[in-house]
């Protein structure tokens, strides 16, 4: 049996979270909303 070349190598994992803060309801569609204040938090497990 003949091995398969490395295609993809992976190093690490990385989560990109972003938390939203204020009075608003979401909705769908492209209705703009006015937020309190927002958070990225980059993690991993």
């Amino acid at each position: 049996m003949t091995e398969k070349p490395i295609d993809v190598i992976t190093y690490m994992d990385l989560c990109v979270d972003m938390m939203v803060y204020g009075d608003v309801v979401p909705q769908f569609g492209q209705t703009e909303k006015v937020l309190d204040n927002y958070c990225v938090d980059l993690g991993g497990s």
